[in-house]
């Protein structure tokens, strides 16, 4: 049965007698007036309020007098969206019926839509006074709140007991109002319907009031995402605290919350009520994606993976998910699905599925590298004023040494974490040409077994263990420990441009805990680098770099050594395909470094050649 033949048969009285006949049919006179009457009811009945107000107006011109008359006039003018006619019948009704306060209360909406407020609170407080039901109740509230009446709303909400379902989330509303009078977004729009008339009982004596049913928490939450989209947080806010007041255990007043106190830059309250969120049994009932969403601003890393494997199971992971579920599955040291994602976001932003800027899916393209990565290789030359390797038998001096370093690394993959590896490796290094009172060639090979982690995901801090093995006969049998840092941008060359400011810095400290030896190296390097060939061209780049050089070493005779200078760095990047960005790299470097203090060993030229692998 529609909603408008449930009015019109209540508006009827149609109660059924125990003959079974319409009380109304029975009851009717005979006359022109109830005639009229009784086909305003039919077209009410039959959904069309305009022809039912057309011969309600007729039969009340005949007979000005029955209440039900009245109430079925209104509201078919209501129905048939004739708010200004519908206005003028409520008027001619509370001629007939002064006082009534169904009449008062559509009265006052109708009034209130119109601009007039004032004649609208008058009638409000006259129709509660004298009908406190909680429908009438809630009309005159809800209309307090519309106009940001907070004071007026609670006096209302008084009447009404205080664990009423429907009074909830309207006393929190009231009183964020009376907290925060100016902001528009706690008055809530006037329903856009006035309570509807009804009347029921005996068709002679029929009582007639109101329903009313306003869904609140449902209108302030859409008037929440509303805001959101505009990027209005601080009423977003201020919405959800009244939602949660009124509905605690409602999912998705917690995620609106949560989003908009992210968008504020409150990390902190972010986490805090995302891990609120995370604590309620509604939490299971969200999509794995928006669960995963929660988790992550949760931090609990592991909870947002599992989120993101069950979305990807059920074939319900989206396109533009596939980056955060990456990451997410990175982080909690899942290499296989993580490498598998990025590359399908390759795939994705390849045929137009997912929009990214091409330092960003150049990022991607470098993870993929690093996450596959299982094992390396590198082999370096270098040729100094004085021995660089720590523990070596120099004083310093500005004699040239031409020394080598090689190294073979396993990174196992259950080491992995999010930014973080162990690698197990074996190294060697020697002399090719020494200074005099030096050894080179096979006398000064060191070979060296060692494990290093990275711990950090943030922060490039390496701590590595080793075992000196000697090899040459000039080397030596100790243990290592050493930590090493760095930070490094603009080696790999963007995507697009062909100059870029670039620096790489490292600092290492160590100790030989047999012999008791301490070293301490450090390099900065700053300065602009140029792209070498065309942008789809194979990377390449120059660098030009001013250079500070810092060294401390407690068996040196001057234990400390300072320089600093120019210095140019020619660099090719090799292994590069569709989904990985350059894995290896051959570099050429030159520097010519003034003596700043302390010994000499670090001044003067300094050549090196690397290659990567």
């Amino acid at each position: 049965m529609s909603g408008h033949r449930f009015t019109a048969l209540a508006l009827a009285c149609l109660a059924l007698a125990a003959t079974g006949a319409p009380v109304w049919a029975q009851a009717a006179p005979q006359g022109a007036a109830w005639q009229h009457a009784n086909r305003a009811y039919e077209a009410f009945a039959a959904g069309n309020p305009a022809v039912a107000s057309q011969a309600m107006a007729s039969a009340l011109a005949l007979d000005p007098g029955p209440e039900a008359w009245h109430v079925l006039q209104v509201q078919s003018l209501i129905d048939s969206g004739q708010a200004g006619p519908a206005l003028a019948a409520t008027q001619a009704a509370l001629q007939r019926h002064p006082g009534h306060p169904a009449f008062l209360l559509v009265r006052a909406h109708l009034l209130q839509a119109a601009g007039q407020r004032d004649g609208a609170r008058a009638d409000q407080q006259a129709a509660v006074l004298k009908d406190a039901a909680p429908d009438a109740v809630l009309a005159a509230a809800d209309a307090a709140l519309a106009a940001g009446e907070s004071a007026l709303a609670l006096e209302f909400l008084r009447r009404l007991p205080a664990q009423h379902t429907d009074a909830a989330p309207r006393r929190p509303l009231a009183l964020a109002q009376e907290r925060t009078p100016a902001l528009a977004a706690l008055r809530p729009a006037l329903p856009a319907q006035p309570p509807r008339l009804q009347c029921e009982g005996p068709a002679a004596q029929p009582v007639c009031g109101v329903r009313y049913s306003h869904n609140l928490p449902f209108v302030l939450g859409g008037s929440a995402y509303a805001l959101g989209e505009r990027g209005e947080w601080p009423a977003v806010l201020a919405l959800t605290a009244v939602l949660l007041e009124a509905e605690p255990g409602n999912i998705r007043h917690h995620q609106l919350q949560v989003n908009a106190l992210a968008a504020l830059q409150q990390p902190e309250q972010a986490r805090q009520a995302a891990r609120q969120a995370l604590a309620l049994p509604t939490w299971a009932t969200l999509p794995a994606v928006e669960r995963a969403a929660l988790a992550n601003t949760a931090q609990d890393y592991p909870l947002q993976a599992q989120a993101y494997d069950e979305a990807e199971q059920a074939g319900a992971l989206p396109v533009p998910s596939l980056q955060d579920a990456a990451y997410a599955a990175e982080r909690v040291g899942q290499v296989a699905p993580a490498a598998r994602r990025f590359r399908a976001v390759i795939d994705q932003v390849a045929t137009g599925q997912i929009a990214l800027e091409p330092q960003k899916l150049q990022d991607v393209r470098v993870a993929v590298g690093a996450l596959e990565r299982t094992w390396g290789a590198s082999v370096g030359l270098s040729s100094t004023g004085g021995s660089s390797i720590p523990g070596g038998l120099s004083t310093g001096g500005r004699e040239r040494n031409a020394q080598f370093g090689t190294e073979l690394f396993w990174r196992p993959q259950d080491w992995r974490g999010y930014g973080a590896h162990g690698d197990l490796y074996v190294r060697t290094t020697g002399n090719l040409h020494a200074a005099t009172g030096e050894h080179s060639g096979w006398p000064s090979v060191q070979l060296v077994l060692g494990a290093r982690i990275k711990p950090l995901a943030e922060h490039n801090l390496v701590l590595a263990a080793e075992r000196l093995v000697k090899a040459g006969t000039f080397t030596r049998n100790d243990w290592l420990v050493r930590a090493a840092y760095s930070a490094t941008q603009g080696q790999l060359p963007p995507p697009q441009g062909r100059r870029w400011m670039a620096y790489d810095h490292y600092a290492e400290a160590g100790r030989y805990l047999d012999s008791g030896e301490e070293y301490a190296v450090a390099e900065l390097r700053y300065g602009p680098n140029w792209r070498l060939g065309a942008e789809d061209a194979r990377p390449a780049s120059l660098w030009a770099h001013a250079v500070l050089a810092l060294e401390h070493n407690n068996t040196y005779g001057r234990q400390n050594a300072a320089s600093a200078g120019l210095g140019v760095n020619a660099r090719w990047w090799l292994r590069e395909d569709a989904y990985r960005s350059g894995r290896s790299w051959l570099e050429l470097s030159l520097q010519y470094r003034a003596h700043l203090g302390g010994d000499s060993r670090n001044s003067g030229w300094v050549l090196r050649a690397t290659w990567n692998y």
